[in-house]
């Protein structure tokens, strides 16, 4: 193990890594100063199968909890009701109204 083979304690390990940390903030936080446009962040959940609702609304809530504003496209099939939209129309600041477009069904020529 590193930490012993050193001769380091616990406690020094500790500090060594938070000193390394606070110097790598410095460097982000002087970064971050000289950025003055602001940019939007597009993130497409795609794929079969679950989660991809549940991921992006973890990032949603992630979003909202560090004041960021966010919006969503969400595409369903047919009629479905979700718990999301009350709990987003509780941040009507950080949050535009979610969009949900019907997705077209397959023609009976697409499905063979």
């Amino acid at each position: 193990m590193k930490v012993k083979e050193q001769g380091l304690s616990e406690d020094e390990v500790n500090a060594r890594a938070n000193e390394k940390a606070k110097k790598r903030k410095e460097v982000r936080d002087r970064m971050l100063a000289t950025k003055t446009i602001e940019k939007g962040l597009l993130i497409v959940h795609t794929g079969k199968g679950k989660g991809k609702s549940t991921a992006a609304f973890g990032l949603v809530m992630r979003a909202i909890g560090n004041g960021f504003r966010i919006g969503i496209v969400q595409f369903v099939k047919g009629k479905w009701q979700t718990g999301e939209r009350p709990v987003l129309e509780a941040f009507p600041d950080q949050s535009s109204s979610t969009i949900r477009v019907k997705a077209p069904r397959p023609s009976a020529a697409r499905r063979r």
